[in-house]
């Protein structure tokens, strides 16, 4: 999620700010960010790197596209790990 929320040019729908006991304010992840949604962003990310990847005669295995997609977004966030604690 955090790297969807970076993708997206910050887009608020990604994260939820919680104000705890001791009025400290928390960002997060949307927990209940809907599933659907998710998905079709992830498929949409999938089809246009498979679209790059062909100009370069590179193919993806369809059957693992939402594992390549899982590692983009993983390296996104462990990229900008230090601007998400941030928040």
């Amino acid at each position: 999620m955090w790297a969807l929320f970076t993708l997206s040019g910050y887009e608020r729908e990604f994260l939820i700010k919680n104000k705890r006991n001791n009025a400290q304010l928390t960002t997060t992840h949307n927990w209940t960010y809907p599933f659907d949604r998710y998905a079709y962003l992830c498929n949409m990310l999938a089809n246009t790197l498979s679209h790059v990847l062909r100009e370069y005669n590179l193919y993806m295995l369809p059957e693992f596209r939402f594992g390549y997609i899982h590692s983009i977004l993983s390296d996104i966030y462990t990229k900008l790990k230090s601007r998400v604690r941030s928040l």
